[in-house]
């Protein structure tokens, strides 16, 4: 996309037109806001920066959204709310379908037919005002099923009962209400203990070993996946085949693992669908889970649940920002109905051990 001067950024208001109140615009890199734009930009930044000198982020929990963007060009669900004391992560899915409709001229568009939103603005019932930029992070899924994550700030106010969430593009505009009564922020502690090592590991695979700190293969050979995590890899790709452009469930687990790894670590979601089931871990971007997270380090994961059934998972994608570090797991098969705690086995690419965390589920809703 050529930058365009005439028209803002964000919202594609014309810039030859006189402000309300004043006419200046600001230019940056080659792009041009309108002053309402910049002003948002700029609150945007003062709320997610901080000094050097300052504490990371504190976990405060997460909430299920599980509801459609309507009037946007491709299906947008969003997923869930992941709550620090400084900002918020939107978590989101596309899905562009094969046929998607043509970008604007002068808005963002990609190989996968995504369009994004150049801009994000939440408005709670209790008055207050938070903005996002475009998405980032983009997961593969199945058939151009897309996950991504917006950083809002501030974070939203723990008393808010109704937030409208608004995504503006050029060409496209788009808005839903969201009830949080109904959906009440989850937090919850979680103790991680120590597991089973895994039999196959590989010490030379960068997915399932080794360490951060360790010396990497002098055979370049060394460096590809081992058979189990490419065979993982290709078991979940096999196996995500999308029936409706929307997730069967989404569930709001909140869990905060405490200390681990030298970062504060969060697993906040999980997402089922038909044939798999999606887990995301957050965490400090600090030590050893900064270090390993992200393909190729820590790529094969596993999981089981309190009725017997074996999961295999896998790493598809994440996103970084300067104070986080996210990191999207696929696991196959579906998460088994009956199941009411799910233990997620961690790869020893983080500090060499094996951990293991037992989440509980909710209870899925009657009817």
């Amino acid at each position: 996309m050529e930058p365009d001067r005439t028209h803002c950024v964000d919202c594609d208001r014309r810039l030859d037109e006189p402000e309300p109140e004043s006419d200046e615009t600001v230019v940056s890199r080659g792009l041009r806001r309108c002053p309402a734009c910049q002003a948002d930009l700029g609150a945007y930044l003062e709320a997610v920066g901080r000094p050097a000198s300052a504490s990371p982020p504190s976990f405060r929990g997460a909430v299920r959204l599980e509801v459609p963007l309507p009037g946007w060009p491709t299906d947008v669900t969003l997923v869930g709310l992941t709550v620090w004391d400084r900002c918020s992560e939107l978590d989101l899915l596309d899905v562009p379908g094969p046929h998607p409709p043509p970008p604007h001229s002068r808005g963002i568009g990609n190989v996968f037919g995504s369009q994004p939103p150049h801009k994000w603005t939440i408005t709670s019932d209790t008055g207050t005002v938070h903005h996002g930029g475009p998405w980032g992070g983009g997961t593969r899924g199945a058939d151009g099923l897309l996950a991504w994550h917006v950083t809002i700030a501030p974070s939203l106010p723990a008393d808010a009962r109704r937030i409208e969430v608004r995504a503006v593009a050029p060409g496209a505009s788009a808005s839903t209400v969201v009830e949080l009564a109904a959906r009440p922020l989850t937090h919850r502690r979680v103790v991680v203990e120590p597991a089973a090592p895994w039999p196959d590991v590989d010490p030379d695979c960068p997915s399932c070993g080794p360490p951060p700190g360790s010396d990497p293969p002098k055979d370049p050979a060394a460096a590809e996946l081992c058979h189990t995590c490419r065979s993982t890899l290709d078991a979940l790709i096999a196996a995500k085949v999308l029936q409706r452009s929307g997730p069967d469930r989404v569930m709001a687990l909140g869990a905060d693992l405490g200390a681990l790894f030298d970062a504060q670590v969060a697993i906040p979601v999980l997402t089922q669908w038909s044939t798999w089931f999606d887990v995301t871990v957050v965490g400090h971007h600090a030590g050893g889970w900064a270090e390993a997270s992200g393909l190729p380090r820590a790529g094969r994961w596993a999981a089981h649940d309190d009725v017997g059934h074996r999961y295999v998972g896998a790493c598809v994608g994440g996103a970084t920002s300067p104070d986080l570090v996210r990191t999207d797991l696929s696991f196959v098969p579906a998460l088994a109905p009956e199941a009411t705690t799910l233990t997620v086995e961690f790869p020893p690419s983080f500090d060499g051990r094996h951990h293991q965390v037992p989440l509980p589920l909710p209870v899925p809703p009657a009817g």
